[in-house]
């Protein structure tokens, strides 16, 4: 199975969001992206929470924070930073306070001050991220 580099991972998973948010609040969804294509597609029976279950985005990266920050409820970080498509070992050092600190502005500042008060995140046992 292939792993395709990074940014074509985020694409899709944006697609996705996108679809899979439509489809939890009852729509009727009409798509056609780069990677998915939906057509009239609705689901049921439709979830109890409002306006969609709540939607986690983790990982280390900064356009897939940027998208967590756009579009999560909650945003989780790994500190791994896959290197040459998986094939060699991670690098694990995202978890030094600094680069905590650094993804934390950078999904602040992607969000918004008032899209990232309503942000949660998901601490992984860290403690003390605001």
């Amino acid at each position: 199975m292939g792993f395709d580099r990074g940014g074509i991972r985020v694409e899709r998973l944006a697609e996705a969001v996108t679809i899979s948010r439509a489809c939890s609040k009852g729509e009727q969804v009409t798509f056609a992206g780069r990677h998915y294509r939906v057509t009239g597609h609705t689901i049921a029976p439709l979830p109890v929470q409002r306006p969609h279950p709540p939607i986690l985005i983790g990982g280390n990266g900064p356009r897939l924070l940027a998208l967590a920050a756009r579009e999560a409820d909650i945003v989780g970080f790994s500190g791994i930073t896959f290197r040459q498509g998986g094939t060699i070992p991670p690098d694990l050092s995202g978890w030094s306070a600094s680069s905590v600190d650094e993804r934390v502005r950078l999904v602040r500042e992607a969000a918004g001050a008032e899209r990232y008060a309503r942000i949660e995140f998901e601490r992984a046992g860290a403690a003390g991220w605001s």
